[in-house]
């Protein structure tokens, strides 16, 4: 197949200035409108490296968030403007792509992280700013075989990292079972970091795809006040929760079905019904009591859970809530289980009157 003859005049002038680069050309090029990328959260990092991967013709992008944009957002994430607040990032960043390059396929997807949405993908782009989410993708990027382009923007530091599809070390082997992640809107962020950062994520992803270059071998941290960078070692941790013996450790995750569910409802039973969906997927169905705590919230919260309480843990489809399960037994919960098909399981079993979604 003769790569030229696949870009039109007016193609080959927009990827003009990567074409003319050495070692990329039109084999790079097309190795890049063949490609599928996701980009799992549209904030300060995702912003910038949605912008450039769509300029630079990745064929296909998956745009992961659940969330609006807010005013605050505008400073730093600059797929959004003020005009935008209230919309829902996944949709408006689609707009945007479809602005900047519209030979990319652009899809929304305004639901929080799930693991099918990796399938079929060639690399995935950790833009995250929670624990719960970052693991749940790593493990999702290690079933399906795709590297993972991690990186993280808080104060005047970034950090970026690139994990292999099955080559430790992991996520899991730089952070301890009982991490956790400061966010943005609790430590502030100095906004440049994140454009840089987020352009950093593109390159490497861009340079994965292509098959330029290399990636860090560890972790690289940027001082923002400084301008120095400085990289660390990632030592494989055999015992590792994600990869451990350099392949997934499956953890076994304890398991309730909505039948089981409604009766301990009906007989109110002493337990916790933990609902780690969205604030906006409660106002289509719930049930109660609950406690609600978003997905990205519960390991920072957890502190708010008695250990030794039974909790049952939900969600739409039981993927988010079987995330959850998992690390809170790993943080000391020893009576916790995840409701198996979610609360859509539920509408359809025991409340047909319940809206699924």
């Amino acid at each position: 197949m003769d790569t030229v003859r696949e870009f039109t005049p007016d193609m080959q002038a927009f990827y003009s200035r990567h074409l003319m680069l050495s070692g990329f050309g039109f084999e790079a090029q097309g190795r890049m409108s063949a490609a599928t990328a996701a980009v799992v959260g549209l904030g300060g990092l995702g912003c910038p490296a949605v912008s450039l991967l769509a300029a630079a013709g990745v064929g296909s992008l998956r745009l992961i968030d659940p969330d609006v944009v807010d005013m605050s957002n505008v400073l730093r994430q600059g797929l959004y403007l003020s005009r935008d607040a209230g919309k829902l990032k996944a949709q408006v960043a689609v707009e945007r792509v479809n602005i900047i390059n519209d030979t990319v396929k652009a899809t929304a997807i305004p639901r929080p992280f799930e693991p099918d949405y990796l399938e079929g993908c060639d690399i995935v782009l950790d833009c995250t700013d929670n624990m719960a989410s970052r693991e749940a993708i790593a493990r999702a990027a290690r079933r399906v075989g795709i590297p993972v382009v991690h990186g993280a923007a808080v104060g005047y530091e970034g950090r970026m990292a690139v994990f292999e599809a099955a080559a430790a070390p992991c996520l899991g082997c730089l952070l301890p079972d009982n991490a956790t992640a400061d966010s943005c809107g609790e430590s502030g962020v100095f906004a440049p970091i994140t454009a840089v950062v987020g352009s950093w994520m593109a390159a490497e992803a861009i340079k994965r795809i292509t098959g330029i270059g290399t990636s860090p071998a560890g972790l690289v941290v940027y001082d923002g006040l400084s301008g120095v960078f400085h990289e660390f070692e990632i030592r494989r941790d055999p015992n590792c929760r994600i990869c451990g013996d350099a392949k997934i450790r499956e953890v076994s995750v304890p398991t309730i079905s909505v039948a089981e569910l409604a009766k301990k409802l009906n007989a109110r039973e002493d337990f916790v019904l933990l609902d780690v969906r969205e604030v906006h997927e409660l106002a289509i169905s719930r049930i109660d009591p609950c406690v609600h705590i978003p997905m990205n919230e519960v390991l920072w919260k957890s502190c708010d859970l008695p250990t030794s309480a039974e909790i049952c843990v939900l969600c739409r489809t039981g993927n988010r809530s079987g995330t959850i399960t998992q690390a809170l037994r790993l943080r000391g919960f020893t009576n916790v289980r995840n409701v198996a098909g979610g609360i859509n399981a539920y509408a359809q079993q025991i409340d047909p009157s319940m809206k699924t979604y």
